[in-house]
């Protein structure tokens, strides 16, 4: 459960409508599914997609959640106002 944390840390990187794709073991005791939909819950996101990522693996896909999304834009922290202070500077 240790390395689920970091889910925490990649929520940080995320751009205002990007998304996360953790990938973890089938048929394990040790990481469920619900484990991992808790860990991006606790940390402000909801997966949105769920794919077999393999024969072994699966994946799903987390997002920032839309009312936090309107949140950050409100804060001026889009990613198209970034890019064009970056082109600016």
């Amino acid at each position: 459960m240790a390395q689920l944390r970091k889910i925490e840390n990649y929520r940080e990187l995320l751009a205002v409508a990007g998304g996360l794709w953790v990938i973890y073991p089938k048929g394990r005791k040790d990481v469920t599914e619900a484990q991992m939909r808790a860990a991006g819950l606790a940390n402000g996101m909801v997966d949105n997609k769920v794919i077999s990522f393999s024969a072994t693996h699966t994946g799903l896909r987390f997002v920032i959640r839309k009312a936090d999304r309107k949140l950050i834009v409100r804060a001026g922290k889009t990613e198209d106002e970034a890019g064009k202070s970056k082109a600016r500077g």
